[in-house]
């Protein structure tokens, strides 16, 4: 459940280090000027503190659905439990950096990266959903097996299991 858990937050993870970033301006000499109305500066302690709360209930939540769902643990769905993990990160990271003057010269390079992570990630599920549809699920479709119903599940007393043994030993001897 915890390897599931943590594999599922990768992404927000690294969204969250894209913001603990301060990117420079272009221009250095002449920094473009922002025209946000509000004055509030958001330092480098508050972005950590806000990424940590929100990772924190990230897992918590998370780790409550694993609990209860059982979800898989194949790459493809922690991948694309990564994706949706990212982009609420990357939504709730952007709307509480958004109408800053200290972080407004870098939001757009932040933004870029995150969205180029989830990007990523995006492809990836998308070719391995092709992949899956057109070539794993056919070839397990085209197996024949047969479905037996039955109320309860098959149990062996010990000398049925025993002389099915004995039976199998004459079948390799014949």
């Amino acid at each position: 459940m915890l390897y599931i858990t943590l594999a599922s937050l990768i992404a927000p993870l690294l969204i969250w280090l894209v913001f603990l970033i301060k990117f420079p301006t272009k221009n250095k000499v002449f920094p473009r000027s922002t025209n946000a109305t509000t004055t509030v500066t958001i330092n480098k302690k508050f972005v950590t503190l806000l990424g940590l709360a929100v990772m924190v209930a990230m897992i918590v939540f998370k780790s409550i659905i694993t609990y209860f769902s059982l979800s898989s643990r194949n790459t493809l769905s922690i991948l694309g439990s990564n994706l949706i993990w990212g982009a609420i990160m990357l939504a709730i990271m952007v709307s509480l950096t958004f109408n800053t003057t200290s972080r407004s010269t870098t939001m757009k390079t932040q933004t870029r990266i995150g969205g180029a992570i989830l990007v990523v990630i995006l492809i990836l599920v998308g070719f391995g959903e092709a992949h899956s549809s057109l070539s794993v699920k056919p070839v397990a479709k085209s197996i024949k097996s047969e479905k037996i119903d039955s109320n309860s599940a098959p149990t062996f007393k010990k000398k049925e299991l025993l002389r099915l043994l004995y039976r199998l030993k004459q079948l390799k001897t014949e």
